[in-house]
């Protein structure tokens, strides 16, 4: 079977057209990952709140953990006290 010039032509359009379509959608995929991405960077850029501001927080959390577990055990003592009184 032999082929002349316009099946080669034809070939090679088909050929060209599909590596074409296939670059694009690669190309439109892989685009389409970077830009998610740049604007997920984008967000935490804007929502960035520095570590300082959070040591903060948990300073003030960890002294108001503390006098609770110091009142806690003020109140277990009371009430093995009262529990020693009764018995």
């Amino acid at each position: 079977m032999t082929f002349d010039a316009g099946t080669w032509w034809l070939l090679t359009v088909i050929v060209t057209t599909v590596v074409g379509l296939v670059g694009f959608l690669f190309g439109r995929s892989v685009f389409r990952q970077l830009d998610e991405n740049r604007a997920d960077i984008k967000e935490v850029r804007e929502n960035y709140t520095p570590r300082t501001d959070h040591q903060k927080d948990l300073e003030a959390v960890r002294r108001e953990m503390k006098e609770m577990r110091t009142e806690m055990r003020t109140e277990i003592r009371q009430m093995s006290d009262d529990v020693k009184d009764i018995k």
